[in-house]
């Protein structure tokens, strides 16, 4: 939901000014844990706007491949178009080499995801979680730009 918040002078009544809110934050938690050759994920189920609750069945933790998992909270419509637009890159990776994408590249693909949106960024939080190529689990961390930071925990929203 995008908003127009007009305000107006005390004095006169007239209009002095306009601002565009674009973002509507839909809430929630998520957090992943990795461990030697694991990670968990979980996340909240809970959508809300302001004080109301949309629904109690949103999901938030998105399966990308075999060994990788995204969790993401913030902006439902944000969300999920940056799932859509990971999925279509990594089908056209699979497509490419005949294979599915390591957890690592991954990260790097949502950095740089993150990163090309900078501008007007994804209001999202994010936590990628996965096994790498050699077995170790581990948690990637995210800003609204891209940076990004591995560690055996993580947790967002």
């Amino acid at each position: 939901k995008s908003s127009v918040a007009l305000s107006f002078d005390d004095d006169a009544g007239c209009h002095t000014g306009m601002s565009f809110q674009p973002y509507e934050h839909n809430g929630g938690v998520v957090l992943g844990v990795a461990g030697k050759d694991f990670v968990v994920v979980a996340g909240d189920t809970r959508m809300s706007r302001g004080y109301s609750i949309m629904t109690r069945r949103y999901r938030k933790v998105f399966r990308l491949t075999s060994k990788c998992v995204l969790a993401t909270s913030g902006m439902q419509a944000d969300a999920q178009q940056l799932q859509k637009v990971l999925e279509t890159r990594l089908i056209m990776y699979e497509h490419d080499h005949g294979h599915e994408m390591p957890t690592t590249a991954i990260a790097q693909l949502l950095s740089n995801t993150l990163y090309y949106r900078r501008f007007f960024p994804y209001y999202t939080f994010n936590v990628l979680s996965g096994v790498d190529e050699d077995g170790v689990g581990g948690c990637w961390a995210y800003d609204a730009i891209g940076s990004l930071q591995r560690g055996p925990y993580s947790s967002s929203g």
